[in-house]
This record gives C-alpha cells, structure tokens and sequence, in this order.
C-alpha cells in the first residue's frame, strides 16, 4: 500500500484536509481541539498497531520457516537411516 505522500490520489486527500480544516474553523474552538485531539490519537493508535503486526508476522513468518527447515532435516535423516 502507497503511503499518502507517494499515492495518485494525493491531490484528493489534501482537498478533504482543506474541507475538514474549513469545517473546524466554523465551530468553537473546543470542539475543534477536542475533535483534533481524538483523531489524532486514532491516528497514532493506528500506527502503532501497524508496527505491531508487522513484527508479529515476521515472528510468524521465521518460525514457520524453522518448523519447515527442521521438517525437512528430521525426515531427511529418517530416510537416510533407513536400509
């Protein structure tokens, strides 16, 4: 997945920040802060899940490859021992 600064759609996605932005400056200013304050959380929220996942599906994928690698090596030395 393209991060935002790299996608075709980065014209589009500035045009809704400018229409957010716009929006928020017709309402009083805590619920904007509030409003800010929230998605920003979410947003970082988000990022940090992402990082999460990421190491974890690496574990998974190097575990899975050493449970396939050990495979292979027992059943090879099974063969092997065999008359």
């Amino acid at each position: 997945m393209a991060l935002v600064k790299d996608s075709t759609s980065h014209k589009e996605l500035e045009i809704m920040h400018q229409s957010i932005w716009r929006e928020l400056q017709n309402r009083e200013e805590s619920f904007a802060r509030q409003f800010l304050n929230r998605e920003m959380e979410e947003l970082l929220k988000g990022t940090r899940e992402i990082s999460i996942k990421s190491y974890l599906s690496v574990k998974e994928f190097l575990t899975a490859a050493l449970a396939g690698i050990s495979f292979v090596l027992i059943m090879t030395l099974i063969i092997l021992q065999l008359p």
